[in-house]
């Protein structure tokens, strides 16, 4: 979605570089097109700003618009035939919301999986405050077991993160126990039920 927006933004500012369009009148109209990256979260992605920038788009102005994009690192884990029933979990233990998921079978893609695999989602995004994390079943052919990687969270509340390791970890693997460290109040690392491997951290030694 945020291509597409780029890409009617360019046309935007090369019409205006035609018509010489009052420099406001760019701005609104790039503005207001924003909404459509709002599918989940109805957060605006972009910002524009008005001021010098030799390599901004030229509208005829001494000053141009410059794009800022905003820039998110989400993780995208890959479930076992099982993403639903981990966002679900993942949504109650850290009170998330989740705002999107879609399976196959709601979807062209649906032309390329087998029966039982239609309503296996293709896509999820769980929200968690500010944060998100996406996520969808990966084929059993394509299906490789979450390693490398942790998805690390911090909480201030160091006894809420007590209470959402132990969630994790039940049923699940730990691999450091929960406790204090030399930089944390609290600190563990853990792989759960579904296979997703967790650090969860809390406050700084010390403080």
């Amino acid at each position: 979605m945020s291509n597409l927006l780029l890409h009617v933004a360019r046309q935007i500012m090369q019409f205006a570089a035609r018509t010489k369009l009052p420099e406001m009148a760019v701005i609104f109209a790039l503005w207001a097109i924003q909404p459509i990256t709002s599918c989940f979260r109805g957060k605006r992605n972009f910002r524009p700003h008005v001021g010098s920038a030799p390599s901004a788009p030229s509208l005829g102005h001494r000053s141009a618009i410059i794009w800022r994009a905003a820039m998110k690192i989400v993780n995208y884990l890959f479930f076992n035939g099982n993403c639903r029933e981990a966002f679900e979990f993942y949504a109650k233990v850290f009170d998330g919301e989740i705002v999107g998921m879609l399976t196959h079978r709601e979807t062209p893609a649906s032309k390329d999986v087998s029966e039982e695999w239609q309503d296996k989602i293709i896509n999820a995004q769980l929200v968690i405050g500010d944060q998100s994390i996406m996520a969808s079943d990966s084929p059993p052919q394509y299906r490789t077991e979450m390693s490398g990687f942790s998805v690390s969270v911090d909480i201030d509340d160091l006894a809420r993160a007590e209470r959402i390791f132990a969630a994790l970890a039940d049923g699940g693997t730990i691999n450091m126990p929960f406790s204090p460290t030399f930089w944390a109040k609290g600190f563990g690392m853990v792989k759960d039920t579904f296979g997703t491997p967790w650090m969860i951290s809390s406050g700084n030694a010390g403080e």
